[in-house]
């Protein structure tokens, strides 16, 4: 049975009696006969819903639409042609124009509707239609049916309020075609190239029409893409779309891809979960778990199409064997990035799947995409892959590390468990050492020569390497530290030397716009620790150095604000600092004696607090890992829970400026990104004696790591 005959049956007409300009120029079907002015994609589009003149006399010319001109931001619609009206009554054309000018009682032309209006008048209103089309408008979405490759299976089968709604929120809308050449290419450039959860060949011979078969693409899916590319685009396309900032465009795609998961629109769960792990880059102040919320939903319908178990996928079962192997890595790969940074236990663990004895994504799962990238030339794109592969080998080398530092049970009953992940310590070491050896691709002076990406993308990799190998560092000095023995600490501060080298290398190369939200989780304890030592520092050479490696991180932070809504990070690491800077009195003798120190040895980098006053560093950074794992400021949370003690003044007088920075425009308190100010003052101001701070009130705060847990 064909459409039109279905259309009978259900009582709906086959065709439309009436449409109107907007509506015709587009080819798409109109609501006006049904619903009334202004039709519904007139109302969406937000623009005045006019039809034509119906004359009685046959009119020589007549309105043409430009094939040519597809969606593009400059001519959003087709243009309309001039029209000439000749041998035509004036009292008919009186009737019409008149009818148009008073369309909803309103006059779209800008003329006066009256009855006494000149003849003159009104029929130079009825020829402006083509003025009115030719006025220069932003760039404008267009619903998804629009592009033949879209599809959403579901969206018939839900009420039509909640259709409606969607409408109304503009999930079921897409970009002009430029618009999405222009994000889409961003995509393919910096989110795919470490997470190819989408088949970039088989994309654009869909996105071209070029594919044999009759290739669609979910909306949810491309939803989402819009959303992870939104980050890497610049103002001016942010603007031409529409949005005041590039984070607007961004959070107005988040919201387009959530509302049509939570209301089911697609019924793959092989496309929910590849959507899912694209949203997986969400995070925000409000929501600060959504990243780790995300990635468990993704998880789960991975899941139900057996990604897990790709390796015994079947020849000629309904997901190919490398569609399913791409999702699962994937996941790893999110999953490890987002536990390491966060500060959170894993959600994929070796019980459920042994990333050691499973062979990661290869250049041969991705050979597909080498010859056919629009982005990238072939020799540039197979050398991506190879650090793709080594993106995953880091992963799976991570596994142990994570689950040790960030347990599911941070306050295991039995004390064995702890010695285990002592004795495990040295394991963990020799994986990661392995797999700096073996398997890290390092940025070489060769780099130059290519594609920036390819310097770019090794440097994310290397990023993430000298974070484990921080975190790792940390959790054995602290171990050491109870055992006394100072001597044998591991150089903590190589590490975060090396990660201000990373830093300085993407702020120097132009790159920082380009790294992706996680990245602002690995650098926030190099930021802190900077600004500790900084603060410690009386050798003119190294303060020095200390302040030039602060300005990039000024640089980058600046970069963060632009793209994600990470802010409240920035705010962390300075209160922290600011509950620092309140800790100095006790320690007065130990800061002379390092004085004395950096005059012998000028120059020196080392981490200051930990020499002098191990256990106030500890904590401090365990207050650090917490804001990270629970989004809340350390203290502000902690003391809510776990019942501060109402004598320790400097933590009420931090929590009290806390509170007030966000009713206060006092010049104390910072912008975003910025770093508190250096008071010489701090160690020999009088009044500091009465702001001390109890090492054991803070001691709760550090559970989360679970390095006071015993």
């Amino acid at each position: 049975m064909d459409i039109r005959a279905t259309r009978r049956l259900n009582g709906q007409p086959s065709r439309a009696r009436i449409a109107c300009l907007h509506c015709r120029s587009r080819k798409v079907r109109c609501t006006l006969a049904i619903k009334g002015p202004p039709c519904t994609n007139c109302h969406l589009d937000g623009l005045e819903c006019v039809t034509r003149p119906k004359l009685r006399k046959k009119l020589r010319g007549s309105i043409h639409t430009s094939l040519a001109e597809e969606v593009i931001p400059s001519t959003p619609l087709r243009e309309i042609e001039p029209q000439r009206y000749e041998a035509c009554e004036v009292a008919e054309v009186q009737d019409e124009a008149q009818r148009i000018c008073d369309l909803n009682g309103m006059n779209i032309f800008g003329h006066r509707s009256t009855a006494s209006g000149s003849h003159e008048a009104l029929i130079e209103a009825a020829l402006s239609v083509n003025s009115y089309y030719d006025r220069p408008v932003p760039n404008r979405d267009v619903s998804f049916s629009y592009y033949p490759y879209l599809r959403a299976p579901n969206l018939q089968r839900i009420q039509p309020a909640d259709r409606s709604f969607l409408e109304s929120q503009k999930s079921l809308h897409v970009p002009s075609e430029s618009m999405i050449d222009a994000v889409m290419s961003r995509y393919f450039l910096y989110v795919h190239p470490c997470l190819p959860v989408i088949n970039e060949a088989e994309f654009w011979q869909m996105l071209n029409q070029e594919a044999t078969g009759k290739l669609s693409f979910s909306l949810l899916v491309f939803q989402a893409m819009m959303f992870a590319a939104c980050s890497y685009i610049s103002l001016d396309d942010a603007k031409k779309w529409g949005a005041e900032s590039i984070l607007e465009m961004r959070n107005s795609f988040y919201r387009r891809a959530k509302l049509l998961y939570d209301f089911g629109v697609e019924d793959d769960h092989l496309c929910i979960a590849q959507a899912l792990t694209l949203l997986t880059y969400q995070s925000s102040a409000t929501d600060h778990l959504s990243n780790s919320t995300w990635l468990g939903l993704a998880i789960q319908h991975a899941h139900l199409v057996n990604a897990h178990l790709y390796h015994r996928c079947p020849t000629g079962a309904r997901y190919k064997r490398s569609d399913l192997k791409r999702l699962w890595w994937c996941l790893i790969i999110r999953d490890r990035i987002i536990s390491l940074g966060m500060r959170r236990p894993l959600q994929i663990l070796p019980a459920h799947f042994d990333v050691m004895s499973r062979d990661p994504l290869l250049t041969e799962d991705l050979s597909d995409e080498i010859k056919t990238s629009r982005v990238y030339d072939p020799e540039t794109k197979e050398t991506l892959c190879k650090i793709m592969t080594s993106l995953c080998r880091l992963a799976a080398s991570m596994t142990s590390l994570i689950m040790t530092l960030y347990p599911l049970d941070p306050f295991p009953d039995c004390q064995g468990i702890q010695s285990t992940e002592i004795a495990s310590i040295d394991d963990i070491q020799s994986r990661i050492q392995y797999w700096a050896a073996a398997h890290m691709l390092r940025p070489s002076s060769e780099d130059s020569d290519s594609h920036s990406s390819v310097a770019f993308f090794k440097q994310l990799t290397a990023l993430y390497f000298e974070s484990a190998r921080l975190a790792l560092y940390q959790y054995i000095s602290f171990r050491i530290h109870r055992n006394q023995r100072p001597d044998d600490w591991p150089d903590l501060m190589d590490a975060v030397t090396a990660i201000h080298d990373v830093v300085k290398r993407f702020v120097v190369d132009g790159t920082a716009s380009h790294l992706p939200i996680s990245a602002v989780a690995y650098t926030a304890l190099p930021q802190m620790v900077l600004n500790l030592n900084l603060r410690l520092s009386s050798d003119t050479t190294t303060r020095r150095r200390q302040e030039n490696v602060m300005s990039i991180y000024m640089e980058l932070n600046r970069q963060y604000v632009l793209r994600y809504d990470v802010s409240h990070v920035s705010t962390w690491v300075n209160r922290i600092v600011r509950l620092f800077e309140l800790s100095l009195s006790p320690i007065k003798p130990q800061l002379a004696d390092l004085t004395r120190r950096q005059r012998l040895f000028p120059g020196k980098d080392c981490l200051y607090l930990l020499e002098i006053e191990p256990e106030l560093y500890f904590k401090i950074s365990g207050m650090m890992d917490e804001s990270m794992a629970t989004g809340q400021l350390a203290f502000e949370y902690s003391g809510s829970q776990l019942g501060f003690p109402s004598t320790d003044v400097s933590l009420s007088l931090l929590r009290k400026e806390y509170s007030d920075s966000h009713m206060t425009n006092s010049p104390q308190y910072l912008q975003s990104g910025q770093i508190l100010p250096l008071d010489e003052d701090t160690m020999d101001g009088e009044d500091q004696e009465s702001y001390t701070v109890d090492l054991t009130s803070i001691e709760l705060l550090s559970r989360g790591l679970g390095l006071f847990g015993e």
